[in-house]
């Protein structure tokens, strides 16, 4: 079985498809070279406007293609891409928050995905990285999609990265081990060694949610 290929495949293989470069994307489109490039070279995510850009572009581009890596890459018909666009494609509009001290919910952030796959995403949010904590993997600015951890499960989270709200601070890090059942506290662990990590008793988690994947952001 072939594995679905990762978003920088997934351009690669477009733009052989196409028979184009970055910078001849890039001047089609009216972006900066540098934004395709780091596609290419795993450094970012496309944003929403850009796959719509590319694709009003380049008609025959196939949506689903860039969004979920299901092929062809390419359409053959104008048939095919108004029945694909419109039975396929969709954009979901997810509630977003910034980590820091917790305010609430923050803003918006609009993900593309394949309709049939709405549901996977129903409970998701969006957090947005306010300091460099989690580098290098993770740096300021960066949006990660999460989903929430139903609190029965919160005892035997292990190995994983996590956003979490505790008294009145939302923050990204990574749990090695979990102390819950034993001492009653959560240590969160910080990637960048200047950050440290911090133990947060049971009883001062509010929320945990799991994250998911990097949906916007370069990674260094």
């Amino acid at each position: 079985m072939h594995s679905t290929p990762d978003t920088t495949e997934r351009f690669r293989l477009l733009f052989e498809a196409l028979g184009i470069n970055a910078n001849e994307a890039a001047n089609k489109i009216g972006e900066s070279n540098a934004k395709f490039y780091n596609l290419l070279n795993g450094k970012a995510k496309p944003s929403y406007t850009t796959i719509v850009q590319l694709c009003e572009a380049y008609p025959r581009i196939n949506t689903n293609w860039l969004i979920k890596g299901k092929p062809p890459i390419l359409h053959t018909s104008n048939a095919e891409i108004l029945a694909d666009t419109a039975s396929e494609a969709s954009i979901i509009t997810l509630q977003q928050y910034q980590t820091g001290t917790y305010d609430g919910y923050h803003d918006s952030f609009q993900l593309p995905i394949v309709a049939e796959e709405r549901a996977n995403y129903s409970d998701s949010i969006a957090i947005r990285l306010t300091d460099n904590s989690m580098s290098p993997r993770l740096t300021v600015g960066m949006q990660l999609r999460a989903r929430p951890v139903p609190v029965s499960d919160w005892d035997y989270l292990n190995s994983t990265v996590v956003a979490v709200l505790y008294r009145s601070t939302l923050v990204v890090r990574r749990i090695k081990e979990n102390d819950l059942l034993s001492r009653g506290y959560l240590t969160l662990y910080a990637d960048s060694p200047d950050a440290g990590y911090v133990h947060v008793r049971r009883e001062d988690l509010k929320s945990i949610w799991r994250a998911i994947e990097i949906i916007s952001g370069e990674i260094e």
